[in-house]
């Protein structure tokens, strides 16, 4: 009987070792490993309404609301010096840009991202590189921000 008991409580903590393992594993969102991007952000909201008044003649953007905040995404490249573009075109807008990186770990987003900043690279003007920041928003959200 106390052969039964002890197996029984070593399979118990060899769970909850296993298990505490397990979520931490889990517990890894999309930000904490894979490849690095810059993102271009506008602001973190935490009231939508502020939020939609601020940034009401920003046509291109993506909203990701995570935490009880809007996180307002104006581009998102692999590349530096396209990110600094970026923030350069909104800040002549008057606009207070941020760069910030974060990984994401998507192979068909990555791809994606790849072909955006090449094209941005042989554009020839500022309306240009926001048509092809829109896809990338837009890409951004329909692959990564709707899992």
């Amino acid at each position: 009987m106390k052969k039964k008991l002890y197996w029984g409580l070593f399979f118990i903590i060899i769970g909850i070792f296993c298990s505490k393992y397990i979520s931490n594993i889990n517990a890894k969102s999309l930000f904490e490993s894979g490849e690095s991007y810059y993102f271009i952000q506008e602001g973190i909201y935490s009231n939508k309404e502020v939020m939609n008044s601020d940034i009401k003649d920003i046509k291109n953007r993506a909203i990701i609301h995570k935490n009880n905040k809007y996180y307002v995404y104006v581009g998102i490249s692999k590349d530096l010096e396209i990110a600094k573009l970026i923030k350069k075109i909104y800040e002549n807008k008057g606009y207070q840009i941020y760069i910030k990186e974060l990984n994401v770990n998507n192979k068909e987003f990555s791809n994606n991202v790849d072909q955006f900043d090449l094209l941005i690279k042989n554009s020839n003007s500022n309306e240009d590189v926001l048509m092809i920041e829109s896809v990338v928003l837009s890409n951004y959200e329909e692959i990564i921000n709707n899992k």
